[in-house]
C-alpha cells in the first residue's frame, strides 16, 4: 500500500480538540502499523461559524498511543474545504456536507495519487460522493458503519437520509464493508441485501503513565478522600443515560461519590441529565478528558458503571467503553443495554434500581474477580481487516 485517503466521521480537527481516539483512529493506528508511504487526512466542509483549527504540538506522553497517531498525522497531507459563510451550516447541517467533500476533489487532482496502490478508509457517509471519485480512480475502498447514521436520534429527517443515500451507494462500491454490531449488520441485511464483515470494538493494551498532572485528576483525588467508596462512568453523555437512575443512585448512596468523564453531545442534550448532574452534592463532573488518562483515572475507582438508558434512547450494540473497562479487571456494573450479555459472567447486569444500590451500598462488587479476556484487543477483533491490509 503506497497511500491511505482517510475521511473520518470525527476528522482530525474534532481529535486535536478532544485527544479522545475514537473507533476511526484506532483503526488508523492499523493502518500506520501495516506501513504507508503517504497518508492524506480530509477533514470536515467547515465554516467561520464551526471552524476548528489544527495544531501541530504533540502535547501526548512518548508512550502513548495517542503521542504516536499525533506524530503522523502532523506528518499527513491535511484538506479540507472552507469557506467563510454558508447559511446550509444551519438549514441542512450534516446534509450539505456531500457538496463540501465534492469541493476537494479538484484539489484531490493535483495531487500525485498512485490510485492503484491508494487504500481509502472512512466511517462517514456524508463523503459518499467524494469516496465514489476515489473508486473510480481506481482506488481500494474500505468503509467501516459504526452508529447507524439513519437511526441515530441526534439528526433530523434529512440528515438520515443523506446518511442512507450515502450507505446505499458506498455498498455497491466498497470492497471491503464492516460494522461494529449485530443491530448495525441485521440493517444492512436488510436494506442493503449486503453482509457486512462484524469487528466489535476493541482496545489495546493499557498503558498507565505516572506523574498525571491535569486539573480533573487531582480534584478528583481530593473529593474522593470524602467518601467511602467511587462510582465511574467515562463517556459522552446525551440521550443514552438513564438520568432517573442517577439520581436515584445518588440519593440511596450517599456516602458514594459518582464520577462522570466525558463530553455533553451537543445534538443530544439531555437538560434532565444536566440538572441531576449539577444538583447532586454527591456527583463529580470533570468534563471531557483525552483518551491518554482514561486508565489512569478508570484504577482509580471502586466501581466502573455504564447507567445507559435501553431500549428507544439506545445507541448501536457496541459500548466501547465496556471493553476499556474490562481492561482494568475492575468491578462492573450495567443495565442490559445491547452487546454486554456477552459478558454476563464477568459482569452485573441489571435494569433494576434496588440492584443497582444493592450492588454499591452492601459492597458486593468486592467480589468482583475475572480475566480480561483477550477476545476485546484490537489484534483479535479487527483481523479480518488486518489480513485484507496485508493482503
Amino acid at each position: 500500500m503506497k497511500s491511505l485517503i482517510f475521511i473520518p466521521y470525527h476528522d482530525i480537527y474534532d481529535y486535536d480538540n478532544s485527544g479522545i481516539m475514537t473507533r476511526e483512529y484506532a483503526m488508523l493506528l492499523l493502518f500506520l502499523e501495516s506501513g504507508i508511504k503517504d497518508l492524506y487526512c480530509i477533514g470536515k466542509p467547515r465554516t467561520l461559524l464551526d471552524a476548528k483549527y489544527y495544531h501541530e504540538k504533540n502535547i501526548y506522553p512518548e508512550l502513548s498511543y495517542e503521542y504516536f497517531l499525533k506524530q503522523q498525522i502532523n506528518e499527513s497531507k491535511k484538506l479540507r474545504y472552507f469557506t467563510y459563510l454558508n447559511s446550509d451550516v444551519f438549514l441542512k447541517k450534516r446534509s450539505w456536507w456531500p457538496d463540501g467533500y465534492n469541493m476537494l476533489i479538484k484539489k484531490l487532482e493535483k495531487e500525485k495519487i498512485d490510485f492503484e496502490n491508494t487504500i481509502l478508509y472512512s466511517n462517514n457517509p456524508f463523503a459518499y460522493g467524494l469516496i465514489e471519485y476515489f473508486h473510480k480512480k481506481g482506488a481500494t475502498i474500505i468503509f467501516d458503519m459504526m452508529d447507524n447514521f439513519y437511526e441515530h436520534p441526534s439528526l433530523n429527517e434529512q440528515e438520515r437520509n443523506t446518511a442512507l443515500k450515502g450507505y446505499s451507494l458506498i455498498t455497491k462500491i466498497a470492497t471491503f464493508f464492516s460494522c461494529n454490531s449485530i443491530a448495525i449488520k441485521q440493517f444492512c441485511k436488510t436494506s442493503f441485501n449486503m453482509d457486512p464483515i462484524l469487528i466489535k470494538n476493541g482496545v489495546f493494551p493499557p498503558r498507565l503513565l505516572k506523574g498525571l498532572e491535569i486539573p480533573q485528576y487531582t480534584t478528583f483525588l481530593n473529593e474522593k478522600k470524602k467518601y467511602k467508596r467511587t462510582v465511574g462512568y467515562i463517556g459522552k453523555l446525551g440521550l443514552r443515560i438513564d438520568e432517573k437512575l442517577i439520581a436515584k443512585l445518588s440519593k440511596q448512596c450517599p456516602d458514594t461519590l459518582f464520577v462522570f468523564i466525558g463530553p455533553h453531545l451537543k445534538d443530544q442534550k439531555n437538560k434532565q441529565l444536566m440538572n441531576v448532574l449539577n444538583s447532586q452534592k454527591n456527583i463529580l463532573y470533570l468534563g471531557p478528558v483525552s483518551s491518554v488518562y482514561i486508565y489512569s483515572f478508570l484504577t482509580n475507582f471502586d466501581v466502573l458503571s455504564i447507567p445507559h438508558a435501553v431500549g428507544e434512547r439506545e445507541n448501536g450494540g457496541d459500548p466501547l467503553k465496556l471493553y476499556q473497562y474490562l481492561n482494568t479487571k475492575k468491578p462492573i456494573i450495567t443495565t442490559a443495554i445491547l452487546g454486554v450479555d456477552e459478558f454476563k459472567d464477568s459482569i452485573k447486569i441489571t435494569n433494576e434500581h434496588k440492584e443497582w444500590i444493592k450492588y454499591i451500598n452492601n459492597e458486593e462488587y468486592k467480589f468482583s474477580n475475572y480475566t480480561t479476556p483477550e477476545g476485546i484487543y484490537w489484534k483479535i477483533r479487527a483481523k479480518d481487516l488486518i489480513d485484507f491490509i496485508n493482503r
